[in-house]
C-alpha cells in the first residue's frame, strides 16, 4: 500500500513539474486547475508502468499461492533444509522458503497437513522429505 502512495506522489510531481514548465501556466496556478489541465505524456506513461508493477506483484502473490508452486519447509538450524536451498538455488528451481520457526511459516506448515520431519519440499505432483540429490533430481526433472 506504500508502493501505492508514493506512486501517485511521484505522478503528482511530475504534474507539477510539467505544468511549471509549461508557458500557459502562471505560478499562481491552483490544484483544481491543474487536475483540469491534461496530464503530460510523462506522467501517463509513468501511471501505466506502476499500474503494470502492481498487477505483476499481485499475480507474483497469486503464483505464490497456486498448486505447482514448490514450497520448501524448513529451518534455520537444520543442516538438511541447508543442503536442499542450496541444491535448488544451484538448480535454478523456483519455490518459496517457509521457516517453520517463523509464525507465518509455522501455520503453512500446519495448513498444509503434513506432520514428521524438515526439509519438506511440497508441489502438485512433490512431495519429498528429508534432502537427497537423487530425489530432488527425479522428482523436478525439466522434462515432466
Amino acid at each position: 500500500m506504500k508502493r501505492l502512495h508514493l506512486s501517485w506522489l511521484w505522478a503528482l510531481l511530475l504534474l507539477v513539474a510539467g505544468a511549471a514548465q509549461s508557458s500557459n501556466l502562471d505560478k499562481t496556478t491552483t490544484l483544481e486547475q491543474l487536475s483540469e489541465t491534461p496530464l503530460p505524456a510523462q506522467v501517463l506513461a509513468f501511471q501505466a508502468e506502476m499500474e503494470r508493477n502492481l498487477a505483476q506483484q499481485r499475480g507474483t502473490r497469486a503464483n505464490a499461492r497456486s498448486p505447482g508452486h514448490l514450497r520448501l519447509f524448513s529451518a534455520q538450524w537444520c543442516g538438511y533444509c541447508r543442503q536442499a536451498q542450496a541444491w535448488l538455488a544451484a538448480n535454478q528451481v523456483p519455490y518459496q522458503n517457509l521457516d517453520i520457526d517463523t509464525p507465518e511459516g509455522m501455520s503453512e506448515f500446519a495448513r498444509s497437513g503434513k506432520k514428521g520431519g524438515i526439509p519438506l519440499l511440497l508441489g502438485s505432483n512433490v512431495e519429498i522429505r528429508g534432502f537427497s540429490a537423487g530425489s530432488y533430481r527425479a522428482a523436478l526433472r525439466p522434462d515432466r
